[in-house]
Order: C-alpha cells, then structure tokens, then sequence
C-alpha cells in the first residue's frame, strides 16, 4: 500500500517535482550541446536597420555571419560529455530522492 502513494507523492511533494524538472533542464542542456556539431546562421539586422542606405559588398559581411564547426570539435566533444554527466547526475538525484520519499512513507505507513 505505501508504494502506491507514490504517485500522489510524485504529483504533491515539491522536492521530486523540483527533481525531476531538473531532470528536464538537463537533457534540454544535452541537446543543446548536441547542437554544437552543426553549423550556424544567424542575421544581424540591427546594424542593417540603422542605416540609411542600402549595404554594399563590405556591409553584407557583418550583416551574415556563418559559423563552422570545423576547428572546434573537441570543445563541442568535451560539452556533449559534460552534459551527459549533468544528466546522469540528474538522475541519480531523482532516483535517489525517490528511494527516500518510498522509505518516508514507508516508515509513515507503518
């Protein structure tokens, strides 16, 4: 009967909510660091918006920026891999704080 509390737990208790958002944060952060192995556009429109002419050859380049990851594969290796750490300590965190909520109400039910 105590284990069936734990779903009630789960939906109640702040401390495995928190437990388990953490858990979503970091496997949001290794898909970010996933992220890092692909090239990247992005579109400065701000320095374009200010002007009142329209760019030459020399204003396109700090208008579109292009990022390739050629040089930088062992830093983006070392973040993916730290990333799985912070995952994988999420997880033992939840897991533990489990085990301890199921021994608290094991002991209540008693």
């Amino acid at each position: 009967p105590a284990d069936s509390l734990l779903p009630l737990a789960d939906e109640h208790r702040q401390d495995l909510q928190a437990a388990m958002l953490q858990v979503k944060a970091a496997a949001e952060g290794l898909e970010a660091a996933w992220g890092g192995y692909f090239p990247s556009i992005s579109l400065n429109l701000t320095r374009y918006l200010y002007r009142e002419s329209f760019p030459d050859d020399v204003d396109w380049t700090g208008l579109i920026q292009i990022d390739l990851p050629i040089f930088s594969a062992g830093l983006v290796h070392a973040n993916v891999r730290t990333a799985y750490s912070r995952l994988r300590q999420a997880h033992l965190a939840e897991s533990g704080l489990r085990r301890m909520v199921l021994r608290e109400l094991r002991v209540a039910f008693a």
